[in-house]
């Protein structure tokens, strides 16, 4: 990594430290995808531990340091719209300098840099064949349609 590239990351890091800190427990999780690149992480844990704030950091951090098309998905579209949208969790988690634009019909974040993230359900797999994603979280994944997972997974 180049001296601007580090300085540019340890921005972003900074900005986004900013407005979250991470307890212990999501630390952990934090490093097995940012520090050892863990291709598929799974969190198991319990209400109220904060896995909403670990994605959305994620999602944010992924999109403001890789250029790239980034998913976050729920069981259901609607199901998405009340865990993160709704409550503005993902549009007010970092600095809105690094936001080119808001769609919340679509359901996206536009960065500057040409990053989105997008939210969605599973019940709608057809219209995400053949996209190529980034990266991609899933939430609540025990109730995702099996269907879904058929159609993504060549995509990764």
């Amino acid at each position: 990594m180049t001296t601007s590239g580090a300085i540019a990351l340890a921005t972003i890091i900074r900005d986004l430290s900013a407005a979250w800190t991470p307890h212990d427990k999501q630390r952990l999780i934090l490093s097995a995808v940012f520090q050892h690149i863990v291709p598929i992480t799974v969190i198991e844990s319990g209400r109220k531990f904060g896995k909403s704030e670990i994605e959305c950091y994620i999602l944010w951090r992924w999109a403001l340091t890789r250029p790239g098309q980034y998913y976050y998905f729920a069981p259901f579209s609607k199901q998405a719209r009340e865990i993160i949208w709704a409550s503005q969790r993902l549009q007010t988690f970092g600095p809105k300098d690094y936001i080119e634009k808001i769609s919340d019909q679509e359901m996206r974040i536009t960065f500057k840099n040409g990053s989105f993230i997008k939210l969605d359900g599973t019940e709608n797999y057809e219209a995400y064949r053949g996209v190529n994603p980034h990266g991609i979280v899933l939430d609540e994944f025990k109730d995702h349609r099996p269907e879904f997972w058929i159609a993504m997974e060549p995509n990764l």
